[in-house]
């Protein structure tokens, strides 16, 4: 994960927002739960315009571009900032990570130079330079870079879990193994971290030995917090691939059953169906709803309802959604009743809702792909493909 404005950034709190700036993040950020990049862009410019000249508002502007993918705009900006702040060496660590975002390895590397030594940002520079060096194609002197890094900084877990993941990627599973091992062997590793680290120590092992040896390594995991869900989902996707999807679903079960509020429903409905029991799988869906009525229990169990062939049902169900803060959930869950209406054949029904969607919400692009299958469920699929080419040209 790149570290562009992350929280780690020394030195670039956000100031406080007046008024005026207040409505322009707000435009902002209903301009990106409506997927309108061109809005965002002219957002990002009134804030632009509307904040101080100081390298904290540069990076909180080219923070927002990048959140609508317009980096090569939020490089010009940090580059532009560069040259008004030149002692600011926050602007050029994020002039470096946006230039590796838009490819230009190089140009990483020339912006990193400019980082004094013994900076604060020291071990985030070092740990760009390997990212470039990689982009690069030079994979060696990125993982030399990582390993000097890992002897001459107090806390090495950046640097050592990069190299096991680069390590892993490129199938060096030996020495990825092995640098896990010695980071298990760190009296100083935090307990979260200890147990990352077994999790992936068991996917190392599937990938060279197979599920079977993988196995008892989860169990163990398993065994001390069955409710942690990337330790089920590994563990029910072994079993799975063993043949033993009723041995996950029980031990899923048990374990909703002693603490409800587990994440664990959508892993044990997936074994539910592998088993072939979609009642089951269903059941857990409901009681996912009943216990955490939000924009993923919904979806999901909309969406299962909907393969089983029962999208009026489906799509009842989302007609009176709870109350749900996150804005981006309620687009999503509005869009999707208006999608299963039309897969329903409720036509009528889903034109109602679709026209309030779309006054709510006038330049998202859902309204256009919406358009194209009401086109499509009334007999015009020639217009319908020119929507979604329209659809298609705007999100470019």
């Amino acid at each position: 994960v790149l570290l562009l404005f992350a929280p780690m950034l020394v030195g670039c709190e956000a100031e406080s927002p007046d008024a005026a700036h207040g409505a322009a993040r707000e435009r902002f950020q209903r301009a990106v739960v409506d997927h309108d990049a061109l809005r965002a862009r002219d957002a990002a410019a009134d804030l632009e315009r509307e904040l101080p000249d100081t390298p904290e508002a540069v990076i909180e502007v080219a923070r927002l571009l990048g959140d609508v993918g317009e980096m090569n705009q939020a490089r010009w900006m940090l580059q532009e900032a560069r040259t008004r702040h030149p002692e600011h060496v926050d602007l050029v660590v994020g002039l470096a990570e946006t230039s590796l975002r838009v490819g230009d390895a190089a140009g990483a590397l020339d912006a990193l130079s400019e980082v004094p030594p013994g900076t604060e940002h020291a071990p985030y520079v070092e740990l760009l330079r390997a990212r470039a060096e990689i982009q690069l194609g030079r994979l060696d002197a990125g993982l030399a870079i990582l390993e000097a890094a890992d002897a001459r900084f107090e806390d090495p877990a950046l640097f050592r879990l990069e190299r096991i993941d680069l390590l892993a990627g490129e199938q060096r599973m030996h020495e990825a193994t092995a640098l896990v091992r010695e980071m298990q062997a760190d009296p100083s590793v935090s307990a979260e971290l200890r147990r990352w680290l077994a999790v992936k120590q068991s996917d190392f092992v599937a990938r060279a030995e197979g599920a079977e040896a993988a196995l008892p390594r989860l169990d163990r995991l398993w065994q001390e917090d069955p409710t942690a869900a990337d330790v089920a989902e590994r563990r029910t996707g072994l079993l799975v691939s063993l043949g033993r999807a009723a041995d996950a679903l029980q031990a899923l079960e048990v374990a909703l059953d002693a603490q409800p509020d587990a994440p664990l429903y959508p892993i044990a409905a997936q074994a539910a169906i592998a088993t072939g029991d979609l009642a089951r799988a269903e059941a857990l869906l409901r009681r996912h709803v009943e216990h955490e009525a939000n924009g993923s229990s919904l979806a999901a169990l909309a969406l299962f309802l909907n393969q089983l062939g029962r999208p009026h049902e489906a799509a009842g169900l989302l007609a009176s959604l709870p109350d749900i803060d996150d804005p981006a959930q309620r687009i999503e869950l509005r869009y999707l009743a208006i999608a299963l209406h039309i897969e329903a054949g409720d036509l009528d029904l889903a034109r109602t809702a679709f026209e309030a969607f779309r006054g709510d919400h006038p330049r998202n692009p859902r309204t256009g792909y919406l358009e194209a299958r009401f086109d499509l469920a009334e007999g015009r699929p020639e217009s319908a493909v020119g929507r979604l080419e329209a659809v298609l040209t705007r999100l470019d």
